[in-house]
């Protein structure tokens, strides 16, 4: 599903809560509180060396590859590692969660006691909740 600007709609309700509903074609998917959403903006720059690097830049852009040419650069890579055999079947999604575990590595902190989100953990069990109060 995509989701426009306009598919995010901001409104105070009658206590004076701050909401964001999710709509599509006039009807509302999901209500949110507005403390359950974290925004986020993103800028990219791209900065290069010359006027020639800028034009190949372009040039570049003019002709994007392809899903299957990206899905071979990664097969090529995973079966040069020894990961994933260039030959072996693998479903779309086992192929997204290799390509995550084997190209996105999140460091953990080191001067964290528990080095994970645990204040997410009173979603998964509320009994939680009081213990967590104090950090999260």
């Amino acid at each position: 599903m995509c989701i426009r600007d306009s598919d995010l709609r901001y409104r105070k309700d009658a206590t004076g809560a701050h909401i964001w509903d999710l709509v599509s074609d006039g009807e509302v998917l999901r209500t949110y509180p507005e403390d359950d959403l974290r925004f986020s903006v993103v800028y990219r720059a791209r900065c290069f060396e010359d006027n020639a690097t800028v034009q190949a830049y372009k040039a570049m852009q003019d002709t994007p590859i392809t899903l299957e040419e990206t899905n071979a650069i990664f097969r090529a890579d995973l079966d040069k590692r020894g990961i994933l055999a260039a030959n072996k079947e693998i479903t779309p999604f086992d192929f997204g969660i290799l390509l995550l575990n084997t190209y996105v590595k999140y460091p953990l902190s080191a001067n964290a006691l528990i080095p994970f989100n645990y204040c997410a953990l009173e979603r998964l069990y509320p009994f939680m909740k009081p213990i967590l109060k104090p950090f999260c």
